[in-house]
C-alpha cells in the first residue's frame, strides 16, 4: 500500500483494504464527485460561513506536490483529517459526505483554471460562491460545484475529457467492498 504523505493502509468499515495503492501517481488535475447527504453549513477555511444544500456535487482539484494525484484522492475518498487544510477538507469531514467517485487527468500545470471554465460553461454543474475550492484560481471561479446531471460521475468524465492527456476513472463506493471500477483511457 502507498505509504507517501501519510497514506498507509487504511480500511473500510467491513475491513477491506482501501484501493489508494491502485489509484494513479501522476501529477495533474481532478475531479471528486460527492454527495452532501445532510448538506453543509459552516467554515471553510477562512470563510466565515458556507451553506450547501444536500445533492451532489463535484470538487475541481490539482496535485502537483508528493504523490501527486494518488495521495490527492486517497485523502479526498478515503481519509479523515484532523488538520483541516484545503477546502475540500471542511466538506469531507461533513456528517453526511460520501465520495462517489473521481476522475483524474495527467495534465500540464495551469490545466485547473481550464477545467473550471469548461465546468462553468457545461450545463451539467452549477457554480457557487466565487472561489470557493479554488482561492489560487486566477480568474476566482468555483471549484466546488452543484452536480445538475443525472449521472454526475459520466458528466465529470466528459468534462474531464476536455482536457488532453491520459484520462484515469476511478469509482469506488468506500465503506462497501473495495473499488468498483478502476481503468484508463487514453485520449487525445
Amino acid at each position: 500500500m502507498l505509504r507517501s504523505s501519510g497514506y498507509g493502509p487504511r480500511r473500510a468499515a467491513g475491513g477491506c483494504k482501501m484501493p489508494c495503492a491502485q489509484l494513479p501517481g501522476w501529477k495533474g488535475v481532478y475531479i471528486v464527485v460527492f454527495a452532501l447527504r445532510e448538506g453543509y453549513r459552516g467554515r471553510v477555511g477562512s470563510r466565515a460561513a458556507v451553506s450547501l444544500e444536500p445533492g451532489v456535487y463535484a470538487y475541481l482539484g490539482s496535485a502537483w506536490g508528493p504523490g501527486g494525484v494518488r495521495a490527492r484522492l486517497c485523502r479526498h475518498l478515503y481519509g479523515r483529517r484532523a488538520r483541516l487544510h484545503w477546502h475540500m477538507d471542511y466538506l469531507a469531514a461533513a456528517p453526511g459526505y460520501r465520495p462517489l467517485g473521481a476522475v483524474a487527468v495527467r495534465a500540464p500545470r495551469g490545466s485547473e483554471p481550464l477545467l473550471a471554465a469548461a465546468a462553468y460553461a457545461s450545463r451539467c454543474f452549477e457554480p457557487l460562491e466565487p472561489g470557493l475550492g479554488g482561492t489560487d484560481d486566477p480568474y476566482g471561479l468555483s471549484h466546488v460545484l452543484r452536480c445538475a446531471a443525472r449521472d454526475c460521475l459520466s458528466a465529470a468524465l466528459g468534462l474531464a475529457s476536455s482536457l488532453p492527456g491520459l484520462l484515469a476513472v476511478h469509482m469506488a463506493a468506500p465503506g462497501l467492498a473495495g473499488p468498483r471500477h478502476y481503468k484508463h483511457i487514453n485520449s487525445i
